[in-house]
Parts: C-alpha cells; structure tokens; sequence
C-alpha cells in the first residue's frame, strides 16, 4: 500500500508524490482505506478558525474507484484561504488521476484557476507575480500534460440544497457532503 506524501518546500506549499506506507511521516496527507466504486471524483477544502493565529486549512479528495486521500494545508495562518485549500484537493485530484478526470467542486475561483493554469501551460506563460494563487497555478501547472483532460464541475454547495428531482446532483451533492466532512476532520 502505498500514501502520498506532502514534501514543504521553502515556500511552505505541498507537493505531492508517492511514497511507500513504510518511509518518513508525511506532512498532512494521509490514505484512507479503499472504498466502495464511486460515481465522480470531488473534492473540498475547509478553513478552521480564520483570521486568527490558530487557523490552519485542510482538504479531501475521493477518487472515483475508491481512494480517499485528507490533508492538511501548511501556509502562515494569514494566507489560509478556502480556495487554497480547494485547490491543494484540486492538486490531489490531479495527481492521482493523471491529467484525465472530471473532478465535482462547490469553490469557482478554484476552478477558474484550473482553467487559467491550463491556458498558461498551453501558452508557455507563467502566472503573474501579483497573483494570490501563483504558487497554487505553478503547482497546477506542474501536473498539468499538454493532451490533458482533467476538468472541474461546479455545483451548488451541498449546504445549499435545493430540491431537484435529478438523482445525479442529489450524488454529487452527497458525494460534495462526504468530501466536506473528511476535510473537516483534521
């Protein structure tokens, strides 16, 4: 069995790559044992106590054929945002996929940013210097291939639910709810 393991560079954002269950503690990112096939991939970042010294991000990615992976965002308290910790369950996604799933989200900054990350990488550009989110974009960037694709869904929030008689936004949105409660655990 194996876990990805989050390696802080400098910067203080996590990188992903595999690692065997046996090595170093990780830095946040943790498997949870297989489960059940799953109808959509989706993921979801939280924020605990914003604004203050003790804030600290996590997020959660459920793979379609089973996977659960929940981490923790390591940033200076001041920069946790829920975005970012969107994005690092976006990262997740993506490199457990390989540049080829559709992923469910409920943040559309974060999914704006998988397109914009997706642009810059088919353009060569680079994220400018005064964009919040340019380590996350360089990230995205990084596992992003150029025949990739890998996409996000928006939907409404599972806080939000409305009644529909779509029983496949009920599952995401259920889905979205599980991704939620995961992320909120750490």
């Amino acid at each position: 069995m194996h876990r990805l393991r989050a390696v802080a560079p400098r910067c203080l954002h996590s990188a992903l790559r595999v690692v065997p269950s046996h090595s170093a503690p990780t830095y946040g990112l943790h498997t949870i044992p297989l489960r059940a096939i799953r109808t959509h991939s989706v993921g979801d970042g939280s924020v605990t106590n914003q604004g203050n010294p003790a804030a600290h991000g996590t997020s959660s990615y459920l793979g379609r054929e089973g996977t659960t992976l929940v981490g923790s965002v390591h940033v200076h308290p001041d920069h946790i945002t829920p975005t970012r910790c969107e994005i690092h369950s976006l990262l997740a996604g993506l490199h457990h996929s390989g540049d080829v799933a559709l992923q469910i989200y409920d943040n559309t900054t974060a999914i704006g940013l998988v397109i914009l990350a997706r642009s810059l990488k088919r353009r060569g550009g680079q994220p400018r210097i005064r964009n919040i989110h340019k380590v996350e974009l360089r990230s995205l960037m990084a596992l992003l291939t150029p025949v990739g694709k890998f996409a996000s869904e928006w939907i409404c929030s599972h806080q939000n639910i409305a009644d529909t008689p779509d029983p496949v936004h009920h599952a995401k949105q259920a889905l979205l709810a599980e991704a939620d409660s995961l992320a909120t655990l750490l």
